[in-house]
């Protein structure tokens, strides 16, 4: 792990090598948000498979209508950034949460790591269900406008105390660990303990025993 400044400085010495044009979106991000207190970036197979496509998130599902009118998108200018291209950067994001870079990956931002985690993981999940969607250029069904615009507002109500009480989330879990033990639900793999509880509980569905919550 390495741990720099807004000014890319390293602060712990963990590593004296850190990657200049990995580091920069970031610090940009953080001086231009106030809010911004946690900024992810991915390259995930999906987010970098629709930062490609040229029509960016379209509104097929629940998932996707959360960021309706509510996602940046940057055009990729290189690896690294430089001081014009963050303005530019800045100005795309905007007030969103989200950004798409073109033929790069996506960007989030959160008032907290919790927050911003919630917001890539629904969003590449959106991508994820986009990109099986165009598999073999079916017609596709969208919905209308002011249906999507009512969800994105729905969406973007006063985040659930899961993001900012964590230990008083509803059914007693916090959302960053459930979101946390999916992909181990959804498959065989994972490593032993991994879904364990402090809690025993009483087995709803086959599987190993480590998968049972």
């Amino acid at each position: 792990m390495v741990a720099v400044d807004r000014d890319k400085e390293s602060v712990l010495e963990t590593c004296d090598l850190i990657r200049q044009a990995g580091g920069t979106a970031h610090p940009v991000v953080h001086r231009s948000r106030s809010d911004a207190l946690c900024v992810l970036h991915t390259h995930t197979r999906a987010g970098c498979t629709v930062a490609a496509q040229e029509h960016g998130l379209l509104p097929l599902n629940q998932m996707s209508l959360a960021f309706y009118n509510r996602v940046g998108y940057h055009d990729y200018e290189g690896t690294a950034l430089n001081k014009a291209e963050q303005r530019r950067l800045v100005a795309n994001l905007d007030t969103h949460s989200a950004l798409i870079l073109r033929n790069h990956g996506l960007l989030t931002v959160g008032g907290s790591p919790a927050e911003a985690f919630f917001q890539m993981f629904y969003l590449n999940r959106a991508y994820q269900i986009q990109v099986d969607a165009l598999a073999g250029n079916p017609p596709l069904i969208t919905p209308p406008p002011d249906v999507c615009e009512h969800t994105a507002t729905r969406w973007h109500a006063p985040p659930p105390r899961c993001l900012t009480r964590p230990r008083r989330c509803a059914f007693g879990r916090p959302v960053t660990r459930s979101l946390r033990r999916a992909p181990f639900r959804a498959g065989s793999q994972g490593p032993p303990g991994s879904m364990s509880s402090s809690r025993p509980r009483r087995s709803r569905a086959p599987g190993p025993a480590w998968w049972r919550p």
